[in-house]
């Protein structure tokens, strides 16, 4: 038990990431994620090529035909993600970044 207490330490240790700048204090280095996952049509279940995923005013990937999509240097907390694709509804939706790997697939409303 106390040899898992101190591995929670550890990684608590870690999660809390700080470093020291010139000036002697201390500041926090922001965490950066990566989302991906993967965009589905919603009435057959089929993975969807060729969607556009943004996120933010600068962060946008286009699926391939797999549907999966990753888009790398986010940071934590809440960002609007909005997908779009010819022939299909658009897709928008408020997601709270809070893993270095944070998945959110997306089911769009085809013709």
């Amino acid at each position: 038990m106390r040899k898992y207490h101190f591995l929670a330490i550890v990684l608590l240790g870690l999660l809390t990431l700080e470093c020291s700048n010139d000036d002697g204090g201390s500041q926090v280095i922001p965490k950066i994620a990566v989302v991906q996952g993967v965009v589905y049509d919603i009435d057959t279940g089929v993975p969807l090529g060729g969607v556009r995923v943004v996120m933010g005013s600068m962060r946008e990937f286009i699926t391939d035909r797999t549907g999966l999509y990753a888009i790398e240097g986010i940071s934590y907390g809440k960002h609007f993600i909005r997908a779009t694709r010819p022939g299909y509804a658009e897709y928008s939706a408020i997601v709270n970044v809070n893993r270095s790997v944070f998945t959110h697939d997306i089911r769009m409303h085809g013709p």
